[in-house]
């Protein structure tokens, strides 16, 4: 649900831009991409930050 609401936004922004088309500001623009890079990378953080623990803690002993 959290990086839900950062591609919402970058999505939201995304729309908007093309709305405006041309005069579409810098503030806009920064801000739709760094929405989308933080839902990307906590989409990307979470099946990692699940992964870690069973190769660091649970290895089998062979």
């Amino acid at each position: 649900m959290i990086p839900g609401i950062y591609i919402f936004r970058a999505g939201s922004g995304l729309i908007l831009m093309m709305k405006l088309g041309i005069h579409a500001d810098v503030p806009l623009i920064a801000n739709t991409i760094v929405m989308a890079g933080t839902g990307l990378l906590m989409t990307l953080a979470i099946p990692v930050g699940l992964a870690l623990p069973n190769l660091l803690f649970f290895r089998s002993e062979d």
